[in-house]
């Protein structure tokens, strides 16, 4: 009798922990594949690798913010660092020559960086080259991001390198050579 009680505590302990655990597990694959289904198809990606936001308000007034930092496949990342600007009109051309392929893209001409600086592509934080506060900080919102995904988007937009298009109000920046894409949204 003694040990169907133990058995029973056994029970209802796992299901406290465990249960908490798969549903963070499982929330955690949803958002991930969000994510990875907003990255253009002709894009080979592996894994989001970090990803915050942050939204003030709610409906047509609301402020968000996001960054994503999705690793890249070594496929295109050869690809890329083999073809230059190249590599993105060729993958496009080769996925919308399918009937099946569907992506509506309006994505802007994919340039190498250091990122040339325009009306979108602004310093606005006074310091002398871009920084991701410069893509993520609007009023109200400004996102925080860790030091180490920050220090590597921003020498990926100001070196040799990389390559950065825009689509509806969100940055993407490819770097080759640490397999990383990154997504902005917001301001």
């Amino acid at each position: 009798m003694n040990g169907s009680k133990n058995h029973r505590w056994v029970f209802i302990f796992c299901i406290v922990i465990l249960l908490p655990a798969i549903a963070f597990f499982v929330f955690d694959q949803i958002i991930s594949y969000f994510i990875l289904s907003q990255v253009p198809p002709w894009i080979s990606t592996q894994r989001v690798e970090y990803y915050v936001d942050s939204k003030q308000g709610s409906g047509a007034g609301s402020n968000e913010s996001t960054f994503t930092v999705i690793s890249l496949s070594q496929e295109t990342a050869r690809g890329v660092e083999s073809f230059g600007s190249r590599f993105f009109i060729n993958a496009r051309m080769q996925w919308n020559s399918d009937p099946k392929n569907k992506y509506d893209e309006d994505i802007t001409e994919w340039k190498p960086t250091p990122i040339i600086l325009s009306d979108e592509w602004a310093v606005r934080s006074g310091s002398e080259e871009l920084t991701l506060y410069d893509f993520l900080c609007g009023d109200p919102v400004c996102l925080t991001v860790s030091d180490k995904h920050r220090v590597m988007f921003e020498e990926t937009v100001n070196r040799p390198g990389s390559f950065y298009a825009q689509k509806r109000g969100t940055y993407l920046v490819i770097n080759p050579s640490t397999l990383m894409f990154y997504k902005i949204a917001g301001r």
